[in-house]
């Protein structure tokens, strides 16, 4: 079988192992690596395309490739440097026009979003940064669509039969994931959040929503069929959650103390509980049925009438503290609105979000991971857009604006569900991810074959200190 490897981020040494380990299993088969050779116009470990930076990373590929140069069955595949980042003109009005712009099969304006975002640590984009900013986008959608057009290309004439490509959410590394899927040959994603562990999945995506589902509901009903003690397992998942004990994974969790912090002093409340939402920006399978964001969501709820007689606390994110300029305006001009019955807890402020769930009466979230805390605590909780575990039947869903409104205002009863404490168990026992066997990883190094995979020599320093100091 003939496997393409694909990874564009050898500045980051656990996703390069990852990609040795994968080519190890496959070590009876016949390999290529593609590698971009400063080809596109960015990338997920070098977005603004700084150029000392492109020169470490190809002293990085080559050295992480060096063991697999000597193998028969290895070929290294360069994408063309030829790359015209003007062939394709797009009109750009806005977020929503640019979220639509697709390239045969692929969702290109998607794509481009995910990285805009990322590097502005925002989940939308205004106007006035689409339109200021337009030679810059149309740079990424014409690099997107080249790579796509050159993996087709790899694929006719090498005979590529299989693919794997890191992440996928980007216009550097998406276009790979969906140019196998055009070609009708089987592809998966991989990533790693863990020096000594990674993820694979079947989407387009690491992110993808369908395929996350998918995974979970599976792994699920392996886990019922266990005979372990899920109320115990639960119990510990949400203390360790509680008190910060989890280790960042790629389902969501993000290292916030939401024990730590004074006490709400408030009663007979509900609480909206927003979340840090940019890693999925743009991507339609993560999108509300009812609302355009979390934003309009808050701003719609807070200016209904019907809810003047409904204390509800706003509980923002206390990862907006890093945030940037453009997500941190939109909430601060929702906090700015004055509503008697409502009450910003803003994402600066020192108030331990455990306290405000504990007394809340019910829950609203937009994405947020602490559905498994409100649901430990026996809380109602009403989900307001998609989220990974819709299928296991612990909350509310409104299908519109009005049901929401419904929801909150009457009385509703919990959603009992066994299967949140499934998640707990899969997360205690990493069913997520697998473990990198063919490395050895110690003192922050990577060793293949004994070998440490990134050495640099005096000429690597050399050449990567005159590409600084040059601009070359």
């Amino acid at each position: 079988m003939n496997i393409l490897f694909y990874n564009n981020s050898y500045l980051w040494n656990n996703q390069s192992a990852v990609s040795l380990e994968l080519a190890e299993r496959f070590k009876k088969h016949q390999i290529f690596f593609l590698t971009c050779d400063e080809t596109l116009f960015s990338c997920a470990a070098n977005p603004e395309k700084i150029k000392y930076i492109c020169k470490t990373c190809l002293v990085n590929k080559d050295k992480t490739l060096k063991n697999l140069k000597k193998q028969n069955n290895f070929q290294e595949l360069i994408l063309s440097r030829k790359i015209n980042y003007n062939k394709f003109s797009f009109k750009l009005k806005d977020f929503y026009q640019l979220k639509e712009i697709y390239y045969k099969n692929m969702p290109i304006g998607e794509l481009v979003i995910s990285q805009i975002c990322d590097n502005e640590k925002s989940d939308f984009l205004p106007r006035e940064f689409i339109l200021r900013n337009k030679d810059r986008i149309l740079k990424e959608l014409n690099s997107g669509i080249e790579l796509f057009e050159n993996v087709i290309s790899k694929i006719n004439n090498y005979k590529i039969e299989k693919i794997y490509a890191w992440n996928g959410r980007r216009p550097s590394d998406g276009p790979v994931l969906f140019a196998a899927k055009y070609k009708h040959i089987p592809f998966k994603t991989f990533i790693s959040s863990n020096p000594k562990q990674y993820s694979l999945s079947k989407g387009t995506k690491s992110h993808d929503l369908k395929e996350t589902k998918k995974r979970l509901n599976n792994y699920s009903k392996y886990i019922l069929k266990k005979n372990i003690n899920l109320k115990e397992i639960y119990k510990n998942f949400i203390l360790n959650k509680i008190n910060n004990n989890i280790e960042k994974s790629n389902y969501g969790h993000q290292r916030i103390d939401s024990k730590k912090g004074k006490k709400i002093g408030e009663k007979n409340y509900i609480v909206f509980f927003t979340s840090s939402a940019y890693e999925y920006a743009g991507f339609k399978d993560w999108d509300s049925k009812i609302y355009l964001d979390q934003y309009q969501a808050i701003k719609r709820l807070i200016n209904d009438k019907r809810l003047r007689n409904t204390k509800i606390i706003i509980r923002w994110h206390p990862l907006l503290k890093i945030a940037g300029t453009i997500e941190k305006k939109r909430a601060e001009d929702i906090i700015k609105i004055k509503v008697k019955n409502v009450r910003h807890v803003r994402f600066d402020e020192n108030i331990s979000s455990y306290n405000i769930l504990l007394n809340a009466d019910k829950v609203i979230t937009y994405g947020s991971t602490i559905v498994f805390e409100a649901d430990y605590l026996k809380k109602p909780i009403i989900s307001l857009t998609e989220t990974p575990y819709d299928d296991f039947n612990f909350f509310h869903k409104p299908s519109s604006h009005e049901e929401a409104i419904n929801l909150i205002k009457k009385k509703i009863n919990r959603k009992v569900s066994i299967l949140p404490s499934t998640y707990a168990a899969l997360v205690k026992n990493n069913i997520f991810r697998f473990n990198i066997k063919k490395l050895t990883y110690k003192n922050n190094n990577y060793y293949f074959k004994n070998k440490k995979i990134i050495s640099y020599t005096y000429l690597d320093r050399l050449r990567i200190l005159i590409s600084k100091k040059f601009d070359v």
